[in-house]
């Protein structure tokens, strides 16, 4: 360890959390979550620079402010909730997926390939009533004043003058937090060790921080075990190389939100924006000097125009007249990126990067630091929130366009889901996030996007939890997931031999009935009306209403056959007509053997499949069917309030476009939330949607949707669905997806809009596919296994990524 090293710290230690100087002056660090902007509009992005302007006005004189941006890697923590949310006594598939989930990220994450980007905003204060060392005589004080000279260490710290310091600083904290917010900027405060983990790994990188502890008053021993070695190109330090980049020319223009070109720096890089609030009335008379030099170079040539001059004299006094009213603030800031790696070569790769990133800023320019790196690694290190060189004055409209401030989409608290983002970044999605006005979700793409492959993998990963999941499906695209996570799946055809009877009651209470009335009187409407009729006129669903009312009551074992026979009883010629045309879905007709018996269904696996293939030929009796299906299903969901559970309408949906699906669906949407449940409707093309009777209740009632890749020749049409504007459009043209590699989609969760990519492992992809050459591999080699694990986890090693 270097002593001079240690003596070159500014920090002394801890306070009460908050980190005490060897210039008496305090500092905290609070992390900051990013601001997403990759969806938002101009207007929005303009008033978003009025209220930074605003931010930067409020900051008080003499204070540095310090926003950071460290580029690292690191999953444990989103790995380990993931990993909590897995319920005890999971199947042996549950726990292999899991397993293997992980260890594919943390494989990711040792290669560098996932990115984790930390925020920090730093803030640090003179103490307004600074100490004096006792022992130094007051001429000794004067002396040390005219020469500049570091004023010693105090001998006594007296708590008369640290405890108001350490109370006006807490109130310091509060109103950045305030001021945070009102960026619309959440922030939390760092704890003591979280601050010495980030300030060991940067002094010390590559060394696994010691279970043993630190003082906390006088850490400055404990945090450097390493030299740094000074070289022409940066510095090194235990044997990783540090690079360090300045801001060396400004801008031709600034924008707002220009530094979010910033945001994807390499990895393990840091990013420095450096803050002093200066004193104004100091500023004002620099600047009307300024203003004097300027005017009297532009006046003082006869006959001569000084273009030069002019431009420089109009410049100052437009900054001059916003100071007066008080519009703006001059700044003293610095702008630097730290970068460190162990091979030299990668790391000058990565200082060419970075540079470049530099030039995408209206053409501003970056330095390269040589023999000054060591000394501005110095100054701007973590917790010093303090520069003197590469510095330069700003204004507060050029530094808002500064901030760096801006990044991805972090996801929910519970990573129920784990997806990726653009940025290589990892994130969690929890379909039941309180952040959600409802739990329902829509997934939407053109055909070969790979809705039902989703699908298949947002199920993998939820089945962790034992939630209860029901999918009607049209083509046998859930089959494999359901057998193999011990699912009931139910193929209905016409010689099925299942019997659902709608009369069945999941309780006897009022509200209940009055629902099984409803239900009953729409499925009367739908199995009675006519193409050519609108639907039930009211008098006739009066009636039928009380016939069914006293049916549910009087007769407890009620079937379709005895509603039957009290409309053909009716003196209605209009409802006898409809007693008439339910005598084929009565008795022992093909029809009547599926409706018009006793329910022979029993749902009592954790994953229950119902494929409506086997009724393509006969779509009546399919939409019925689906009808029926839903209501049961519906039942079933009452009965808990408590657990998760999933209701899957895959593509099936769209058989009860009719007034009466429209109604038993929106009815299932605007409820789902109070049973801790979630319908997710997947359907090929948005304007499956746009065209539907029931899309208003989809939509309105789907926080959640997956836009996967879209038809471009409907571009238009789903703007106009989705009421999306043209950035985010831009964002679904984007979407793409790989077989047997990952599936993009435009995910939009409550307020929160992003393109997300979910991976899949091999195991998964096995378990999910539909692929025609990869079920022919199956077949193949089915004889050759015990059970169908032992299969997939051949295949996952064999073809990783799919047969074909």
């Amino acid at each position: 360890m270097s002593k001079n090293l240690v003596d070159k710290l500014q920090v002394w230690g801890f306070e009460e959390g908050k980190l005490i100087f060897k210039d008496f002056s305090l500092a905290s660090i609070f992390e900051i979550e990013a601001k997403d902007i990759s969806c938002k509009t101009d207007e929005y992005l303009n008033s978003l620079k009025s209220q930074e302007c605003h931010f930067l006005n409020s900051l008080p004189e003499g204070l540095n402010v310090q926003f950071v941006q460290m580029t690292t890697g690191g999953v444990d923590k989103i790995i380990d909730a993931h990993q909590k949310q897995m319920v005890e006594g999971a199947d042996e598939i549950t726990r292999e997926l899991l397993s293997e989930r992980v260890r594919k990220i943390q494989l990711q994450d040792q290669k560098n390939e996932i990115i984790r980007v930390k925020r920090l905003f730093v803030i640090r204060r003179k103490f307004i009533t600074k100490p004096q060392n006792k022992n130094e005589s007051f001429w000794k004080r004067i002396f040390s004043f005219i020469m500049r000279k570091p004023t010693p260490e105090v001998d006594i710290f007296s708590r008369a003058i640290l405890d108001p310091e350490l109370k006006s600083f807490s109130q310091l904290e509060d109103d950045m937090q305030k001021k945070l917010e009102s960026l619309g900027i959440k922030s939390r405060r760092l704890s003591e060790d979280e601050i010495f983990k980030i300030l060991y790994d940067q002094w010390n990188p590559g060394y696994v921080l010691p279970p043993g502890g630190y003082n906390a008053e006088d850490f400055r021993d404990h945090l450097i075990l390493s030299d740094l070695i000074v070289s022409h190109k940066g510095f090194t330090i235990n044997g990783v190389h540090h690079r360090v980049i300045s801001l060396k020319m400004m801008p031709e223009k600034t924008f707002s939100t220009m530094a979010e070109k910033l945001k994807n720096l390499p990895f393990n890089s840091s990013l420095y924006l450096t803050i002093n609030v200066l004193d104004q009335m100091k500023e004002d008379f620099a600047l009307k000097t300024q203003r004097q030099i300027a005017y009297a170079m532009y006046s003082g040539k006869k006959g001569v125009q000084d273009l030069e001059s002019a431009a420089k004299l109009q410049d100052i006094e437009a900054v001059l007249s916003k100071r007066v009213s008080g519009e703006t603030k001059i700044f003293s800031v610095s702008l630097n990126v730290v970068l460190r790696n162990s091979d030299p070569d990668e790391l000058d790769a990565q200082c060419a990067e970075v540079l470049s990133k530099f030039r995408e800023i209206s053409g501003a320019e970056g330095i390269l630091e040589t023999i000054a790196a060591s000394y501005i690694f110095y100054e701007v290190s973590l917790p010093n929130a303090r520069c003197t060189e590469r510095t330069r004055p700003m204004n507060t409209e050029v530094l808002a366009d500064f901030l760096p401030i801006y990044g991805e989409w972090l996801g929910h608290t519970k990573p129920r889901v784990l997806l990726k983002n653009k940025s290589k970044g990892l994130i969690g999605f929890d379909p039941f996030s309180p952040t959600h006005t409802n739990y329902n979700q829509l997934i939407s793409g053109s055909s070969g996007a790979g809705k039902s492959y989703f699908g298949n993998i947002l199920i993998s990963n939820l089945m962790k939890e034992s939630p209860q999941v029901f999918i009607i499906d049209v083509g046998g695209s859930y089959k494999k997931t359901t057998e193999n996570f011990n699912g009931q799946y139910i193929p209905i055809g016409a010689d099925s031999q299942i019997s659902i009877n709608p009369f069945d009651l999941s309780s006897t209470d009022i509200e209940a009935k009055d629902q099984k009335i409803k239900f009953l009187t729409s499925l009367v409407e739908l199995m009675t009306k006519e193409e050519d009729e609108k639907g039930i006129r009211k008098l006739q669903r009066a009636e039928i209403e009380m016939m069914i009312k006293s049916i549910i009551q009087t007769n407890p074992e009620a079937k379709l056959s005895d509603l039957k026979n009290r409309l053909l009883e009716s003196s209605d010629e209009s409802v006898q007509k409809m007693g008439k045309i339910l005598e084929p879905w009565c008795g022992d007709t093909p029809y009547g053997k599926f409706i018009d018996q006793k329910t022979n269904l029993s749902l009592d696996k954790k994953i229950v499949c119902f494929d409506l293939k086997g009724l393509e030929n006969l779509p009546d009796l399919q939409a019925v069917c689906l009808f029926l299906i839903t209501d049961l299903i519906w039942r079933e969901v009452q009965k808990d309030k408590i657990n998760q559970k999933f209701v899957i309408f895959d593509e099936s949906w769209t058989l009860l476009d009719n007034d009466a699906g429209a109604k038993l669906i929106e009815s299932v949407f605007r409820t789902f939330r109070k049973y801790m449940a979630s319908a997710i409707a997947i359907s090929q093309s948005i304007e499956d949607f746009a065209d539907s009777k029931i899309a208003k209740a989809i939509f309105s009632c789907s926080s959640v949707k997956w836009i996967l890749r879209q038809n471009t020749s409907r571009r238009e049409l789903v703007q106009k669905v989705l009421s999306l504007n043209d950035r985010e459009m831009d964002l679904i043209d984007s979407v793409t997806s790989k077989k047997g590699y990952f599936s993009e989609a435009f995910l939009i969760s409550g307020d929160d809009k992003q393109v997300v990519k979910i991976e899949s492992t091999p195991l998964e992809y096995w378990l999910s596919t539909t692929d025609p050459i990869d079920m022919k591999k199956m077949d193949e080699l089915k004889a050759d296994y015990p059970d169908t694990l032992s299969l997939f986890k051949y295949l996952a090693e064999k073809y990783p990524h799919g047969a074909s």
